[in-house]
């Protein structure tokens, strides 16, 4: 697992990359393999905002928010990662239970 984690119109703070290693962690249950996130948070007016990219073998996952805490802001992305995650595993499993429920069994 690799997290990079930049800052744009913020200072960098060793807590918020705390919580974003913490809570990426959470991650691995759904990767075999290695993967890698790319974390860019930033602050637009008063808006805090995060982008992040998750790289995996044959996965890309973008999620994006903004939210007036940057704390909130992590909260919020992980949730959609978490769900696009969720849908993905789902697919998954649905292709392979078709396979196995379509073959014909012999009489």
């Amino acid at each position: 697992m690799e997290v990079k984690v930049h800052f744009t119109n913020l200072e960098p703070s060793a807590s918020v990359e705390t919580i974003i290693q913490e809570k990426v962690a959470k991650l691995k249950k759904y990767f075999e393999g290695r993967f890698s996130v790319h974390w860019n948070c930033s602050i637009e007016k008063d808006n805090h905002t995060s982008n992040v990219t998750l790289l995996g073998k044959n996965i890309e996952l973008n999620a994006h928010a903004k939210t007036d805490n940057m704390y909130k802001t992590i909260d919020v992305v992980m949730e959609k990662l978490e769900k696009q995650l969720g849908k993905r595993k789902e697919v998954i499993t649905n292709k392979h239970y078709d396979k196995l429920t379509s073959v014909s069994t012999p009489d």
